[in-house]
């Protein structure tokens, strides 16, 4: 073996790809370490350099054609206990990982974090010095452990000399200080009063089963004078003391290692939870998306069938509009469910007659009870002055709403109780029915996203599994809990409260954030002749559907498609009426292009037209100039309301 210079690390990289080896070399190289290194990718060659090269340091790849990672940590284990071992592989998991480092292995390093490997190997070699400089110090303290008292005090592990009979002969002061008990107390009570999983027949056997240079590492828990469990890996070995054969015993705690091996399970199972949550969300939101898109397109196909009576062409319209309410649901919820995590769904607090909210949500689900043969009925509630309360009127709705929806979907037959009552100063809801309950099992799961009782392609119901996750958000949000009791078979009473506010003062009145600040006045107005409106939108089929409406009402309009191009129209037609502006467009946003109108026309209605479905886009359209707001889908009632309602003054 030629001789190499001291100061220099003698690196083993076990690796099969050249390039790989090469590339790690420069890394180590790039950071200044001084070393030599030798490459192999066989077994036969790994136990040869082991013994002819005598490496400071092995640098593996876990996974190789004919020879692996953990074969290669197995032998150079057997051959030396501390000699640093360092996994360096392109892909690992975490049990992979743990099962590496609780084999033996100083660290791993994935190929893409290679920048990492030049200070594993410096860790991994002052790790393996301490282990040398410790099992140096053993062997030191298994010649004269009088001599070295102090030290052994000085030591954070605790320290234990046993005899055949598993009775204590000595320890060191940090026994004293983990487990509680005065010196007396221990070497009174013995070995088998502080570890209660040791068998004591094992103990009695173990200096005795001991080789003179052996070493026995195992894992075990003593227990403290408070009763606190503490897990411990001891080392042991023979030693001879006061001329008789006994077990010198070094035990740290393990407490903080089985920790992170625990978070590291735990990630990998977070990992995987979140996969399969999104495998799930992925299939239920493909099934509600196609499911009424297949409806959709279905039926206005049949539409086109040459001689379709009109009892058909009714039933296929209502078929169609029935898919795309349904769609919209799905992509309501989705938008909502997303708001609620981000933190970007706000508390805004109106006059509440929760008197009203019961009636109208009992005559909106009376119709579908009634056509699964259901009664929907109103129990006890709170009345007259006390109904009047302020909280978040969109939220509670939600929530109720959210309640009815499950209750007539999973109930065949019965009833359905909806409510509210009085207690501890909160105000609580109830929804109340007699259908197919919940297992114990799933009471909790039901509020998490994306789940239902029944999941899987053959759950007999329809939705991704929101609705009671988004109620969850709600009730949060508004300082509340949301509770369920039920029995499988026994029908379920889901509850849920807010803080109860009644009306002392009166608020400030806020407009409709989602549409539409019409008066009666307004409503039963008719449109003015001849009207003139500018449909800016880009997206073709939208333009067209508005164009349609405007058709069908004898109202003339204009169209572009660029916010730049509306404000040219604006300048060159003086006789508008109205702008319908939609938000995104190219070229020029359109509220740019609305901010810039305003600059020289300061009274043309600008009504924002978009597909965003956020809060504060509302309020983004009225601070560039926008006199009204409009979501898509837009409905053809919603849309002839707001002209009437800008239009009205220009008689």
């Amino acid at each position: 073996m030629t001789s190499r210079p001291e100061e220099k690390i003698r690196i083993l990289f076990v690796e099969d790809l050249p390039t790989d080896a090469e590339m790690a070399q420069r890394e180590v190289k790039s950071a200044g370490i001084e070393f030599t290194s030798v490459i192999t990718d066989t077994e036969e060659g790994f136990r040869h350099q082991l013994i002819d090269f005598n490496p400071d340091v092995i640098v593996s790849d876990y996974s190789m054609p004919i020879f692996d990672g953990m074969q290669a940590l197995q032998i150079a284990r057997e051959h030396n206990p501390i000699l640093p071992f360092i996994v360096l592989t392109g892909s690992i998991n975490e049990a992979t990982a743990v099962a590496c480092m609780k084999a033996g292995a100083n660290d791993y390093v994935l190929k893409e974090q290679i920048k990492r490997l030049p200070y594993a190997i410096q860790e991994a070699l002052k790790t393996s010095q301490n282990i040398a400089a410790k099992v140096q110090f053993e062997q030191k303290l298994k010649e004269s452990l009088e001599e070295t008292k102090g030290i052994i005090n000085a030591m954070k592990e605790t320290v234990w000399i046993i005899d055949q009979q598993c009775q204590i002969l000595d320890i060191n002061q940090q026994a004293c200080t983990s487990l509680g008990y005065t010196r007396d107390e221990l070497l009174n009570i013995g070995l088998v009063g502080i570890d209660k999983h040791m068998n004591p027949d094992e103990m009695k056997a173990m200096p005795k089963t001991m080789s003179k240079n052996e070493i026995q590492t195992f894992e075990t828990w003593h227990t403290s004078k408070t009763g606190q469990v503490i897990p411990v890996e001891v080392n042991a070995s023979q030693i001879r003391y006061n001329g008789q054969i006994a077990a010198l015993a070094v035990a740290r705690d393990i407490t903080d290692r089985l920790k992170n091996e625990q978070d590291l399970r735990k990630a990998k199972e977070k990992a995987e939870e979140s996969d399969r949550l999104k495998s799930a969300f992925l299939a239920n939101v493909s099934h509600e998306i196609r499911t009424p898109m297949n409806g959709i397109v279905g039926f206005l196909e049949l539409l086109q069938t040459p001689g379709i009576n009109d009892e058909k062409k009714e039933k296929y319209f209502e078929m169609v509009n029935q898919s795309s309410q349904r769609l919209l649901d799905t992509i309501n919820d989705i938008i909502e469910i997303s708001k609620i995590e981000s933190g970007q769904s706000e508390v805004k607090l109106t006059e509440v007659n929760t008197v009203d909210i019961m009636h109208y949500h009992h005559e909106f689900f009376l119709r579908q009870a009634k056509k699964k043969n259901l009664e929907i009925l109103i129990g006890q509630q709170i009345t007259d002055s006390s109904a009047l309360i302020i909280t978040d009127k969109y939220k509670v709705e939600a929530i109720l709403s959210n309640l009815l929806t499950n209750a007539l979907k999973y109930t065949d037959n019965g009833t359905i109780e909806m409510g509210n009552y009085l207690k501890d100063n909160e105000l609580i809801f109830y929804v109340k029915d007699s259908g197919m309950g919940i297992p114990e099992n799933k009471k909790q799961a039901i509020f998490d996203r994306f789940t239902q009782v029944h999941s899987g392609t053959n759950r007999p119901f329809e939705g991704v599994g929101l609705g009671l996750a988004i109620a969850q958000g709600y009730v949060q949000l508004l300082n509340g809990k949301i509770r369920v009791e039920s029995e499988e078979e026994n029908g379920s009473t889901f509850s849920f409260s807010v803080p109860y506010q009644p009306l002392t003062s009166k608020l400030p009145e806020k407009e409709d954030e989602n549409y539409t600040g019409m008066d009666k006045t307004s409503l039963e107005m008719e449109l003015l002749p001849d009207l003139k409106i500018l449909i800016a939108e880009d997206d073709e089929f939208s333009a067209l559907y508005l164009g349609a409406i405007l058709d069908a009402n004898k109202i003339a309009w204009i169209k572009c498609e660029t916010g730049t191009e509306a404000v040219r129209l604006v300048k060159e037609n003086p006789d508008l009426s109205v702008v319908l502006m939609d938000i995104k467009m190219p070229e020029m946003s359109g509220l740019e292009a609305t901010r810039q109108i305003r600059t020289f026309n300061t009274t043309i209605p600008i009504i924002a037209q978009t597909a965003y479905a956020m809060t504060e886009d509302r309020s983004k359209a009225l601070a560039a100039g926008c006199s009204d707001y409009i979501t898509k889908p837009i409905k053809r009632d919603m849309l002839i309301d707001l002209l009437k309602k800008n239009t009205k003054n220009q008689e």
